[in-house]
């Protein structure tokens, strides 16, 4: 097997993962990438391909806007797209590393791009179910660009009782520990992009909550 040429880059993400269980990292991915993402996340929604997101898992799941209000589309090709290829091809590499320096058998990653219509937003949760706590890792990676007006920010509850707000610029990548950081998606004026995914510790899961 021929040596990962970005191992020191992810060694480095790990790190803040482990200290603090979260980072954000505005310089990994080039502007023509994220640009290509977005292109292809509005032919999906041009096409019809998204759908309004739900809580709860399985048979339990609802559609309720006051609580969540975001749209999206599971990906089930990552290779679709040159571009998202290349975003998938750095989850897998991610996952690698954070299998070794997390010390948590991940096996796999799910992911779906996230749009929020102006004045949707998504209430303060955590990405673990109670009963299935199979997502280990979740990571963000913005699309749209972002001005203050446009609002949108998303805000991570802190351990130690602080609150840290996250605009979501384009390019922007933030990754935390998904059991034990709690976070919120604040009211949106602009159309808001973003892919969304988690590293799991599990092989299947037939039905994504």
């Amino acid at each position: 097997m021929k040596p990962n040429p970005h191992s020191q880059i992810f060694e480095n993400l790990s790190q803040p993962l482990i200290d603090q269980g979260y980072f954000i990292k505005d310089d990994l991915f080039l502007p023509d990438l994220i640009s290509n993402m977005l292109k292809f996340a509005h032919k999906k929604y041009e096409y019809g391909e998204f759908k309004k997101a739900s809580i709860g898992r399985q048979l339990n799941k609802t559609k309720i806007e006051s609580i969540r209000g975001d749209e999206i589309q599971w990906i089930d090709n990552w290779s679709e797209s040159a571009s998202l290829n290349t975003y998938g091809l750095f989850l897998e590499q991610f996952l690698d590393a954070l299998r070794v320096n997390l010390r948590i058998p991940l096996k796999r990653f799910e992911g779906h791009f996230a749009y929020y219509p102006v004045g949707k937003h998504y209430v303060r949760h955590i990405d673990q179910h109670a009963k299935t706590q199979h997502r280990q890792v979740t990571c963000i990676l913005y699309l749209s660009d972002w001005k203050p007006k446009n609002q949108g920010e998303l805000i991570m509850y802190l351990h130690d009782g602080s609150q840290l707000e996250v605009a979501p610029k384009a390019g922007r990548f933030v990754c935390f520990l998904s059991g034990r950081i709690p976070h919120e998606v604040k009211t949106t004026q602009a159309p808001r992009w973003s892919i969304t995914s988690w590293m799991r510790d599990d092989l299947v899961d037939f039905l994504p909550f």
